[in-house]
């Protein structure tokens, strides 16, 4: 392999699959790590497999640019050059969840249910774009670290994905048959509830270490997925929050009228049953009993809300679940907004209601509120944190 692949520097080889290798390389123009994940040219010369290979390489390609979400890898570009075909994405170094799914490596329940509640609203963002992934597994959701922890995911490999606006020519049986969907493999008609039964085979996974069907070969599993009923979550796993296991029941359930109709029935039912749950972390002892006006956890929350939320989950009237996070720096004359949706802005110090004399301990003054009461959240009447985060 030449020292580069068109205009990125090659660091070294990361990854191969069966039709393409991934190489760490260095963007000079963006100044950025990147993953370049080439297309193997004996694959694009199989007589069997080709025009699948072909297909799945154009489908990402394709993407390209087009995928803007905190909680998917974004493909920043894509060459066709004859025998050399690649597609430039960005680079996770922290690995993925699949490290989780043993029973002696089960990330913290609060934790799972963090994640999947990420990764359907990543999923809901594609969803809104016409794009079906159809290979979600852990395989496929990087990880990023933090002192030791899990602290974000996002969703790669956009190669199976069908767009339902455009594509005319579906290519069938690809996907990891312990993930897919009975309708994905009787190759019937796919929608997003397709990778909503795989989100769910993951979180049924990440609970209990264990697939909910299990077999020697691909046939007996495909027979099982069709035809057979994964056991009980709480079987394998009894301190399970019986709220848990409904959810990943419903999300795994084989009709179609019974599964969850959308991403956001999913989201809802996630961000309440943390809510709810008994292994939902509590604030530090040391900080102060939450009032009317401040969070235990260091952060101030709205009118509207009713629970806090360390950083992690904000209560509501409705009990939905947050999806902005302003942070209040004593220095900055603009306040950063970030959302679980692609769009950011940013507000003045004075329009966000961070008191411009307030200095807090920590650098950075967080707060946390709903959704639904984003305007209230903006509004000059909020206070300073109580304590630092």
């Amino acid at each position: 392999m030449d020292q580069r692949i068109g205009k990125y520097e090659v660091l070294r080889r990361i990854g191969e699959g069966s039709s393409s290798v991934v190489w760490l390389c260095r963007d000079s123009f963006a100044n950025r790590k990147v993953a370049v994940k080439v297309a193997k040219p004996e694959a694009l010369r199989d007589p069997r497999h080709s025009h699948i290979y072909a297909k799945l390489f154009s489908v990402e390609a394709h993407l390209a640019g087009k995928l803007h979400h905190p909680h998917v890898a974004e493909i920043y570009d894509a060459a066709d050059e004859g025998d050399l075909k690649y597609t430039v994405i960005e680079y996770v170094p922290d690995g993925t969840l699949e490290r989780f799914c043993r029973p002696d490596r089960l990330l913290p329940i609060d934790k799972v249910v963090e994640v999947m509640f990420k990764c359907s609203r990543a999923l809901d963002y594609a969803h809104r774009l016409g794009i079906t992934h159809r290979d979600i597994k852990p395989a496929n959701i990087l990880i990023v670290e933090e002192n030791g922890e899990v602290r974000d995911v996002k969703i790669t490999d956009f190669g199976t994905a069908m767009n339902i606006a455009e594509d005319t020519t579906i290519v069938a049986g690809i996907g990891s048959p312990a993930y897919m969907s009975p309708e994905q493999i009787a190759e019937g008609t796919l929608t997003h509830q397709t990778d909503i039964y795989s989100l769910g085979v993951v979180m049924y996974q990440l609970l209990t270490g264990h697939l909910p069907f299990e077999a020697p070969n691909n046939a007996a599993m495909v027979y099982q997925v069709l035809h057979t009923e994964a056991p009980p979550a709480r079987t394998r796993r009894p301190e399970l929050p019986e709220a848990l296991e409904r959810i990943v029941q419903r999300a795994m359930n084989k009709n179609l009228k019974v599964r969850y109709a959308t991403w956001e029935e999913f989201a809802t039912d996630l961000a309440e049953a943390s809510r709810t749950s008994p292994t939902r972390p509590r604030p530090h002892a040391k900080w102060p009993i939450p009032s009317a006006t401040t969070c235990s956890s260091g952060c101030a929350f709205s009118k509207a809300s009713t629970t806090c939320c360390a950083g992690r989950w904000c209560g509501s009237p409705t009990g939905c679940a947050p999806r902005l996070r302003m942070c209040c720096s004593p220095t900055a004359k603009r306040v950063r907004i970030s959302s679980s949706w692609p769009k950011v802005r940013y507000v003045s110090r004075a329009k966000a209601g961070c008191s411009t004399s307030s200095k807090p301990a920590n650098a950075w003054a967080r707060w946390v509120f709903s959704a639904n009461s984003a305007t209230a959240a903006r509004s000059p009447a909020r206070r300073p944190c109580a304590a630092p985060m």
